[in-house]
């Protein structure tokens, strides 16, 4: 019986929101063409002179636009103050915008949004047999970083407070990276059971794609081992290896190239 109040809940809700009011807009590209298929999320809060104490609701609703460019999204029923405005669209750069509605309540229009073009790049991730590796991290990074990440790095990023390009194959060892900015690139990919790889390039112009890159991890092997009588136990070991090079010194692993 519970079940059915909640479901006729949330049929309710469907309801009023497909009723509007709807806050509106338009995504085309540099050249004046719409961008269909390109996510919108529009974010905001309701003001400080929201009636009934409600100025520390937040909007929060997403859409994606039509072969036409259009999306729109309910506003609900109180005027909004400021919003943000985020848009993505495969082979375009992110875009972000801050703003307010034509009207304070009712339908409103929130304007044209224009992206700009960039470069997708995608390809498959093998092992030294040619294999698909799944599940491999692929990051974008400049060409003179040399790829390693101190801790508070990666803290930062995943947190969201650093946005990174990066990407995770798929079963076939796919990846795609669907809004990089043109130039020279590194690519850094790491998976727990390989050595690190790292790929150089420059992608084409803005508006292009290239889809055939492959990254090969070099040969590795699994070392497996027992350690005893460490103070502590197991919870507070880490182990890593490191490759000697011939005269007995320790070389950090080598990125491939």
């Amino acid at each position: 019986k519970g079940a059915k109040k909640q479901e006729e809940t949330e049929a309710e809700r469907a309801a009023r929101r497909a009723k509007g009011p709807f806050l509106r807009g338009i995504v085309r590209s540099q050249e004046g063409l719409p961008v269909g298929g390109a996510t919108v999320k529009v974010s905001g809060e309701l003001g400080d002179n929201a009636i009934l104490g409600l100025g520390e609701l937040a909007l929060a609703e997403e859409a994606v636009t039509t072969p036409g460019g259009a999306f729109q999204v309910p506003r609900g029923l109180w005027p909004i103050s400021e919003m943000s405005i985020k848009v993505e669209a495969r082979g375009f750069l992110p875009f972000e915008e801050s703003g307010t509605p034509d009207r304070e309540s009712g339908d409103a229009s929130l304007g044209t949004f224009t992206l700009e073009r960039c470069v997708v790049l995608a390809g498959r991730v093998v092992d030294a047999d040619e294999q698909a590796v799944e599940g491999a991290q692929v990051r974008r990074i400049d060409r003179d970083d040399s790829g390693n990440r101190p801790a508070v790095m990666a803290f930062a990023e995943s947190m969201g407070q650093i946005q990174v390009s990066k990407a995770e194959t798929d079963a076939d060892g796919r990846f795609e990276l669907p809004f990089e900015a043109e130039g020279d690139y590194a690519l850094v990919v790491e998976h727990p059971l390989h050595p690190k790889a790292r790929i150089e390039g420059t992608t084409p112009a803005a508006g292009n794609e290239d889809l055939n890159i492959v990254v090969r991890f070099a040969p590795s092997a699994r070392i497996t081992g027992r350690l005893v009588g460490y103070p502590g136990g197991r919870e507070n070991v880490s182990i890593r290896a490191r490759l000697l090079a011939p005269d007995g010194e320790q070389e950090e692993p080598a990125f491939l190239r």
